[in-house]
């Protein structure tokens, strides 16, 4: 018996919207990438890998998923059914994945670096009938972990290692028709990537990531502004980094090559001088990421800028926080930066255009998308006017249709829909969006509000700071107050609490929000996304925070 989920429904008055504006229709995305692989037989998908190379046409992409989608059902996996993988960034996570869908069972992409707690959690939750693995990857033993923790997953009937059991169901002789879905059918149950801690899992049915997909081409009646996300051309072939378990990895480097008819390009492990070689020996370009990948690459010693800046001219960057200083930065060096805003739970509310004015692209992060409705509420729950910071609620095509844990969903959603992102925001007159905060992430200061992202953009555009982060720490007097942590560019020294705070006069911050500890990290524990896990930064001090009454108590 498959698990059942509860899929929520929009209101009849939103459906009719979302079909009117043609980004909703009773095609499935199953049909979409089956066509797009149809359409571009010749066209590659290269990984990037020491372990695992592979270059190969999307023909031969799609015999392959075909005969292990047979391989599937053979094992009686079909409708309903949760087929969770667990594969770094290689031929055969794209594989496992167009098979789940043509065998039309739900696909659970699980981040390769989950390790045996999450697995576990996930895996019982969703009660997930197959899993594909890898054995191990880098430090990460997946085989052991599996081992230990399959007794109790009583639904798990199937585990088949890419090194032990995949080959023989890709021998399967193909399979001879795409298995029918309901539009309205899960397809997709994605999990967060963790910044509070356990894991949510997020439901998508088809019709929501058609709608997804359609986004990215189709305008609203009447809008003329030139579409987001859309590089010039020739820069449209991108190195992807992100992991294809995650739901930016899985729309970067799967649906939008399928869909668009470009080449696919993943690399394994995000390795800062294969990076910067293979965009010059493969001709192609960093796109879209998080900045910290960005960051990263900019500031390598081995970076040149004649050689590696004609691979970068244009970039997105979303999945976490784009401070203003690397906007200026970007702009500084000739690169052409747009910003864009989403979640798993509703994977593209926003996004700038590249031919938008250096204000927006650089200060905002965008508009929002066709059929994407934005609200800013204050803490009473009423709307709020332009120029006015309050949480950001949503409603869209895209959106997701509730969690695994149904608990979850009031929480969530208010009873016309909106759901609630968990972010500070402020738009503009000209309905830009700025992401000014996790509502988490507030310091609150005697009874103050400081935001950690004015801290941390101010901290980034000190020349030894390449990455911040500025988080709440136990204050016996104050309640909270700031705390940095600081990633520094190679080469420079840590600064120091005098010179931030000189910094912090000269640029205008006021004092009340100055850090009163500075610490520094050779890299932050991360989300899949290259979110910055500031829950560990402020346990971590809570910890140290406890210790100490502990010691100066009698």
């Amino acid at each position: 018996m498959s698990r059942q989920f509860n899929v929520r429904q929009p209101a009849a008055e939103l459906a009719a919207r979302y079909r009117e504006i043609g980004l909703w229709t009773d095609g499935t995305l199953t049909q979409m990438l089956d066509e797009g692989l149809r359409q571009n037989p010749d066209q590659i998908y290269k990984i990037w890998s020491d372990v695992r190379p592979f270059e190969g046409t999307f023909a031969e992409v799609r015999q392959r998923a075909l005969r292990l989608a047979a391989g599937f059902a053979r094992l009686g996996i079909g409708p309903g059914d949760v087929v969770s993988f667990q594969i770094p960034n290689w031929i055969e996570c794209v594989e496992t994945f167009l098979a789940t869908m043509y065998v039309g069972a739900i696909s659970l992409p699980i981040v390769h670096i989950y390790g045996a707690k999450e697995m576990k959690f996930v895996l019982a939750q969703t009660e997930a009938k197959l899993h594909i693995s890898a054995q191990s990857f880098r430090h990460i033993d997946y085989r052991a972990a599996m081992d230990a923790m399959r007794p109790d997953l009583p639904a798990l009937k199937h585990v088949v290692y890419l090194d032990d059991g995949y080959e023989a169901l890709v021998e399967s002789v193909p399979l001879a028709q795409i298995r029918p879905v309901d539009p309205d059918a899960p397809a997709i149950l994605g999990y967060t990537s963790g910044t509070t801690a356990d894991p949510k899992g997020v439901i998508h049915t088809q019709r929501t990531l058609v709608a997804e997909m359609l986004q990215r081409s189709l305008r609203e009646p009447g809008d003329e502004r030139p579409l987001c996300f859309k590089p010039p051309k020739g820069f449209e072939n991108w190195l992807i980094g992100s992991p294809v378990g995650h739901v930016s990895g899985l729309q970067m480097g799967v649906f939008v090559p399928i869909l668009f008819g470009r080449p696919g390009h993943f690399m394994d492990r995000w390795e800062i001088d294969t990076v910067l070689d293979t965009l010059i020996e493969a001709d192609i370009h960093l796109g879209g990421a998080a900045n910290y990948f960005f960051n990263s690459v900019i500031n390598h010693p081995k970076f040149r800028a004649e050689l590696h800046l004609p691979h970068m001219r244009y970039i997105s960057s979303g999945g976490a926080p784009v401070p203003r200083a690397f906007g200026e930065l970007c702009h500084s060096m000739g690169i052409s930066l747009i910003r864009a805003y989403g979640s798993t739970e509703h994977p593209s509310v926003t996004g700038a255009a590249f031919e938008d004015p250096l204000e927006k692209r650089i200060g905002t992060d965008g508009r929002a998308l066709a059929g994407v409705e934005i609200q800013i509420r204050g803490a009473s729950g009423k709307v709020l006017p332009s120029g006015i910071p309050g949480e950001i609620h949503t409603r869209g095509p895209e959106l997701f249709v509730g969690y695994v844990d149904a608990s979850l969903n009031a929480a969530a959603f208010d009873n016309d829909g909106w759901f609630c992102m968990g972010d500070v925001g402020v738009m503009d007159e000209d309905g830009f969006l700025t992401i000014t905060d996790r509502t988490k992430d507030i310091i609150i200061r005697g009874g103050e509000n400081i935001s950690a992202a004015e801290v941390e953009d101010a901290l980034c555009r000190m020349d030894a700071v390449m990455e911040a982060a500025a988080v709440a720490a136990p204050d016996a007097r104050m309640g909270e107050h700031v705390c940095a942590f600081v990633r520094t560019v190679p080469g420079h020294a840590v600064p120091s609490l005098d010179e931030v705070r000189r910094h912090l006069t000269n640029f205008g911050l006021a004092k009340q929000k100055w850090p009163e500890e500075i610490r520094t990290v050779d890299d932050f524990e991360r989300t899949p996304a290259g979110k910055i896990k500031k829950f560990a930064l402020r346990d971590k001090l809570r910890a140290e925070a406890k210790e100490l009454a502990g010691l100066a108590a009698p």
